[in-house]
């Protein structure tokens, strides 16, 4: 996705996003993963990456949180 020319990372959001919510729970990124990437992680894994990213420790993946992670 990130090879498009048009990609940008509001759009990139978005496909994790699926609800439109502007954040992603844990759970949810753990299923957005699985369903979508077909990429499979441990609780544990997801807890360390939502620890590294997620600035606020509100236990939320936000748009901002994406930025700085792509």
């Amino acid at each position: 996705m990130a090879l498009k020319n048009d990609f940008n990372l509001l759009d990139g959001f978005r496909v994790i996003d699926q609800e439109s919510k502007s954040y992603i729970s844990q759970l949810e990124f753990k299923e957005i993963m699985e369903r979508v990437l077909g990429l499979h992680f441990t609780k544990d894994e997801i807890y360390l990456f939502y620890k590294r990213y997620d600035k606020d420790n509100d236990g939320l993946f936000r748009y901002s949180d994406f930025c700085r992670v792509v």
